[in-house]
Parts: structure tokens; sequence; C-alpha cells
């Protein structure tokens, strides 16, 4: 029995390129990523890792806003909040400061530091829980800075 060769030459030597997408710039799958991380966030600012922050805000007629100055929070650190408070705080936080399109960029950022794919920020969770919580700080102190500068 012999081969022919004349028709298994294309097989074997023909170089076969297969395209693979990189899902780092897949805007779907960062989009879900980062839906799924809002979820994530939601439920960390019920915990008691974010309840520092809640320092930043003062509670008047049922409205959460933030504090004139960086002195008022030493005086908030050790106060009891109801959970009706909490929950106020928590809205404001998630309505004007954490939002998706922070999420995102505070996500990125942390991806591109990290050399980290989007699809695998979902292993990096308390890494991510804890550079979410060190950016969200310095932006209500940069916040609470432009504020100063603003109104004298």
């Amino acid at each position: 029995m012999s081969w022919n060769l004349k028709y298994s030459d294309d097989f074997f030597f023909t170089p076969r390129y297969i395209q693979v997408e990189d899902l780092n710039y897949n805007a779907h799958v960062r989009d879900q990523i980062v839906n799924t991380f809002y979820k994530k966030v939601v439920k960390w600012l019920k915990g008691e890792s974010f309840e520092k922050i809640f320092s930043f805000f003062t509670i008047s007629g049922g409205t959460a806003d933030l504090i004139k100055n960086l002195k008022e929070r030493e005086s908030l650190q050790s106060r009891k909040l109801t959970e009706e408070n909490k929950k106020i705080i928590r809205a404001h936080i998630l309505d004007f400061y954490l939002t998706k399109e922070f999420l995102a960029k505070v996500l990125d950022f942390f991806r591109l530091n990290n050399n980290i794919n989007w699809y695998d920020l979902g292993d990096h969770k308390t890494d991510v829980k804890k550079y979410l919580r060190h950016k969200l700080k310095k932006r209500l102190i940069n916040e609470i800075d432009h504020m100063k500068k603003v109104r004298p």
C-alpha cells in the first residue's frame, strides 16, 4: 500500500492560523465583570469593612451629606449609626461616589497595575475590595479638599 503525498502535503505543511480574541478588549466581557463586581460592592457596603467610610457623611433631614472638613470626621467616627442611617449613607455613596463608571476605572487600574486579565479579577476579590476601599476613601478626601477650595 502506498501513500499519495501529493494530497497530504497540503494538509501537513500548510500553516493553519486560529484567530483568538483577547477578552481584555471585549467591552461585553468588561461590562459583565463590572456589573458582577457592582453587585458585590453593594453587599460589601453592608459589611463592617466599609463602615469607616460612613464617618465621612452626616445625616440631616433623612439625607446624607459629605462632611465639610476632615476634622469633623474624628468626632463622627465614634458615633453609632442606626440601620436606617446606614442605608441612607449607602444609597448616597452608590448614587454619587461609587458609580459603575468609577468602579470600572478602579478595576481597570487595578488590573493594569497587577497585570491581571479582566476575567481573572474574580480570583482577587479580597485585594480588589481593599483597593476599592482605599480609592473610595481617597476620592472622598479629594472631594472634601476640593469643596474647601471652592467654598472657603
